[in-house]
Parts: structure tokens; sequence; C-alpha cells
């Protein structure tokens, strides 16, 4: 690393913590969410998912699960969701013991391992993002949302919070960031659901010895029998 790079480095890491909750008084970064905005707008007036168009409040004061895909789920009898109104994401579509309602998914990358799963889960709908129709295209009910990613660092170079922003018109865009289960989230209100469940929202990963995973922000090379995924 050059040293002009350990110096920009070192500089931002002392204005991140002088500042870590004052970004408003930088103009740059003042800036920055005011372009968002604007960008939101624009993708408002010019991208509507016809489907979502029509379903605002369609399940109104009802009650929805949102199953995620922590191993807490294998301890949970999920036979008892049936009849329920249940959201899955990623890999639920390999759950057989569970009716999914919706499936959603908004990763840039997990799915291309997962094209034929995501094709064909079982569900009366799917919440996918558009830039992914061409390759996640099938015949199951699917609305192609515009998705909004954050930016995740300002113009000093701080790490800004995630998610930014939730909408309210997921019919013209959706929110990412961070979790799959906050895309749900938007939906739900929007349909009106009352009530929202979450199961599965944990990361309590075991090796197959049984200790857990090392927190870490790299991978997991998953060699042998793991029971968690």
């Amino acid at each position: 690393m050059s040293l002009r790079m350990i110096i920009r480095q070192r500089v931002k890491t002392y204005i991140s913590g002088l500042f870590p909750n004052r970004l408003k008084r930088y103009p740059a970064a003042w800036l920055q969410m005011r372009r968002e905005k604007q960008e939101l707008e624009a993708t408002r007036s010019s991208y509507v998912d016809e489907w979502l168009a029509n379903a605002k409040n369609i399940h109104d004061g009802k009650r929805a699960f949102i199953i995620a895909t922590g191993p807490s789920l294998n301890d949970l009898d999920l036979s008892k969701l049936k009849g329920e109104i249940a959201f899955g994401v990623n890999g639920t579509y390999m759950l057989d013991n569970v009716d999914l309602t919706y499936f959603a998914y908004v990763s840039n990358w997990w799915h291309k391992d997962h094209l034929e799963g995501i094709r064909n889960v079982r569900c009366q709908r799917r919440f996918l993002p558009v830039e992914y129709q061409e390759e996640l295209e099938s015949s199951t009910p699917t609305s192609w949302y515009r998705k909004i990613l954050p930016p995740y660092h300002s113009h000093y170079g701080i790490r800004l919070p995630i998610p930014r922003g939730f909408s309210h018109h997921p019919e013209n865009y959706i929110h990412a960031g961070g979790t799959v289960i906050f895309v749900c989230l938007q939906l739900a209100l929007y349909m009106g659901f009352k009530e929202v469940i979450i199961i599965g929202l944990d990361h309590s990963y075991t090796r197959s010895d049984g200790t857990k995973h090392e927190k870490s922000p790299g991978y997991m090379d998953v060699r042998d029998d793991d029971k968690s995924h």
C-alpha cells in the first residue's frame, strides 16, 4: 500500500471517530442524500409493478409469518404454519413441510447457485429484483421490483447506517440493505398485515463437531456435514 493511500485511510478513520453520527454537518453528505431522494422520485415515476400497484392492503388486518433461514428452523414444527400466510426467502424453497404464500429474494449473488430452485419455488407469488428477470423468469407468478441499494460510505469514507429508507411504494421501488427480511417487511406493511411474526432469523451456526463458528467478516469454508445449512 502506498504512503498516499495509508494517509488517506488514516484521515478517514480519524474523521469517522470524530463525527460518527453527525453526517449532516458535511455538505457533501447532504448533497449525496439529496441525490438519492431525487433518484427515488425518478424511479417512482418511471417503474410500476402492476400486481403490486393493485395489492395495497389486500391482507388488511391479517397475520403473516416471515420464514428466515437460520438453524433454529431445525427445532421448529413448521407444519403448524398450515393455513397461515407465509413469506419465504432464499433457501426456504427447499422446505417440503411448508406451503409458502410468497417468496422474496434480493441478493446480488446467491441466486447464481440456486437458479432452478428459485425458478421452481412452490408459492403463489415471487418478489424478485427486476434486474434478474432474464435469469429467473419462470411460470410462477412474479412481481419484478426495482431495488434501491443504499450507499455504504459517505463522500468522506464514513460508514453509513443501513438501510437508509423504508419504501411505502413497493410497486415502484423497494429499499435493500442488510437482509432480505427487510424487503419482506416493506411488502407486509404495504399489503396491510397487522401482525408479522419472524422465525428463523438467528445466527447460531455450529460446525458438525458442535463448536460455534468464529465471528468473521470473511467466508465460511464448509467441507463436512454441516447441519446448520
